[in-house]
């Protein structure tokens, strides 16, 4: 979908105010990041300590791109020098050829604003989320290895005899990532898990380990299953023919077990391989944590159709239906708009919605400049804060401004949505297996 930079929103919301110069500088200023020099300032002014407020650096790769300096009341700007000078050095000599920007009100505070705005603007705007990160029966975390990977390793996996560990962006066989291990030279390289279960209710049940892998060589990648640190479980390895393949390792939990730990390895050697959409299932799961990226929702909740076809078709689950142990599940629901935090980064919107996300700044930016007023000027700022909120208000009336609606399924028996203080939850309401008492 369209989208707009954090850079763009500042400029638009500084415009909307009045408040806004971008510049170049045209020689290097002191070594120790203490002034800037633009000998076309005096196109602004041409009189000492005429040029107040803030600087801002926005120079993408620059060390100083994105900081904010104050600009000093007294020796802030010289007229014959165009030399600009802030209180505090900036991280790195701000050299010749460097985008600046030049403003009235503090930068931070106007990024501050839009960010909240993108917030507080929902659900008037909102990101459509369509979630698959969710797998009938599953009991691991981070199957699909989505979540961003935290210094070499994958959340909720543990690497195990060294191994190179990243996320791969294009070897993926579902979603937008999978994991990529090269093994050590000496040792097979793993990544275990091991879920939070109670092994004595397990016991006797079947466990199956399954996933997708991917290598270019014969008997290099498998799963595994460890029951107890010598005894296992084992998938066949995989053909090795630089494609996805379906690997399982299935067994009885032994009623010894002392665990039931999740293992993808690839043989010693430096051999690189790929694993995705890796799951356990031993009976049937009820209850689904939502991902926090759903508000209010999901609106619908869907099933893989097959299993083997993950760009394939979701269907909703039938009244009182049972969801099938392994299939992925799509959740669909809305959520808030991604906030930027550097100038390139971007949020989902464009057109006439850049606009509503800017007044709805303007409106609380004035309304925080209240806040910290005298009595007088925070009259001021009321007042135009009043001037944001019906122009904001003319906004929203303009067609194309509001996002359409979600559709919205009903459960129809099969499922229903429960929350606590740890979070929202999905609920399978279908009976599956048998009762023991």
């Amino acid at each position: 979908m369209a989208t707009t930079t954090q850079l763009v929103l500042l400029q638009r919301l500084s415009e909307r105010m009045h408040d806004y110069e971008s510049r170049t500088t045209t020689s290097a200023g002191n070594a120790g990041g203490t002034s800037l020099i633009d000998d076309q300032l005096p196109n602004l002014t041409e009189d000492d300590d005429g040029i107040t407020g803030w600087v801002r650096i926005a120079h993408d790769g620059d060390t100083s791109d994105g900081e904010v300096r104050r600009i000093k009341r007294v020796g802030g700007y010289t007229g014959s020098t165009t030399t600009i000078v802030p209180v505090a050095a900036f991280s790195g000599q701000i050299g010749n050829a460097i985008t600046y920007e030049l403003h009235r009100t503090n930068p931070t505070d106007k990024l501050n604003a839009i960010r909240r705005s993108l917030e507080v603007i929902y659900p008037f705007l909102y990101l459509p989320i369509r979630d698959e990160s969710l797998f009938v029966d599953n009991r691991l975390s981070n199957s699909g290895f989505e979540e961003t990977i935290d210094s070499g390793a994958h959340p909720s996996w543990t690497n195990v005899n060294s191994p190179t560990v990243s996320t791969e962006t294009t070897i993926v066989w579902h979603g937008s990532q999978a994991a990529k291990m090269i093994s050590a030279a000496g040792s097979a390289g793993q990544m275990t898990q091991s879920p939070s279960v109670n092994i004595n209710e397990l016991a006797g049940k079947t466990a199956t380990l399954e996933g997708r892998g991917w290598v270019a060589a014969a008997s290099q990648l498998r799963l595994r299953i460890d029951w107890d640190g010598s005894s296992f479980a084992n998938s066949d390895y995989h053909t090795g023919d630089s494609s996805w393949r379906k690997l399982s390792a299935s067994g009885t939990v032994p009623t010894d077990a002392t665990q039931i730990k999740c293992i993808c390895e690839i043989v010693a050697g430096t051999v690189t391989g790929y694993f995705d959409d890796v799951t356990l299932r031993v009976g049937p799961v009820f209850k689904y944590t939502i991902p926090t990226t759903i508000l209010k929702g999901p609106h619908m909740v869907e099933m893989q159709y097959n299993a083997n076809n993950i760009e394939g078709p979701y269907y909703p689950i039938p009244h009182d239906g049972v969801p099938i142990a392994g299939r992925a599940l799509r959740l669909r629901g809305m959520g808030l708009l991604s906030r930027p935090t550097t100038d390139s980064g971007t949020t989902e919107i464009d057109g006439v919605r850049v606009d509503v996300v800017v007044e709805q700044a303007l409106q609380f930016l004035k309304e925080s400049e209240a806040e910290d007023s005298y009595s007088q000027q925070q009259e001021d700022f009321l007042k135009a804060a009043d001037r944001a909120e019906t122009r904001l208000d003319k906004l929203k009336g303009q067609p194309g401004a509001r996002m359409a609606g979600l559709p919205a399924q009903i459960p129809d028996g099969s499922w229903h949505i429960e929350e606590d203080s740890s979070g929202r939850y999905i609920i399978f309401d279908a009976v599956r297996g048998s009762v023991v008492e």
